[in-house]
């Protein structure tokens, strides 16, 4: 967005500006690709636990 506005309009955006849509995709980037993955491993280490429950194991041996 604000390489497009610079390049084909002239526009030029203050560092605040830059700053502040940097960290938008920095959040979008933690929202869509890191949370779900960190979900999913802890749903996964859950899962782990319940089966190595339901087969009498130990913690220690999973």
């Amino acid at each position: 967005m604000l390489g497009n506005d610079s390049v084909h309009d002239g526009l030029t955006y203050s560092p605040e500006e830059v700053a502040n849509v940097a960290e938008l995709i920095v959040e979008m980037t933690q929202t869509l690709y890191i949370e779900p993955a960190k979900k999913a491993a802890m749903r996964e280490a859950r899962k782990q636990r319940r089966e190595a429950h339901k087969n009498g194991e130990s913690p220690a041996d999973s």
